[in-house]
């Protein structure tokens, strides 16, 4: 299985070597039929993906896809 199709475990994996972790804050919006989840990860108390997603999951995914392209 390849972490590229992961991006919360590649951000993790990549934050070890450092020996950090993502600090994650993440709410629901919107109503229970047409809910909205916002994703805002922080790496080293820096905000470093803020998204939104249909799931919580996603949200949490796009946010690390954010943050590791500050990498790039």
């Amino acid at each position: 299985m390849s972490t590229n199709n992961h991006p919360r475990m590649q951000l993790n994996n990549i934050l070890q070597t450092y020996g950090h972790r993502p600090e994650w804050h993440v709410h629901i919006s919107g109503s229970q039929h047409n809910p909205v989840w916002h994703a805002t990860v922080y790496i080293r108390g820096v905000q470093s993906g803020v998204v939104q997603g249909p799931n919580r999951g996603a949200a949490m995914d796009r946010a690390a896809h954010e943050a590791l392209r500050s990498f790039r």
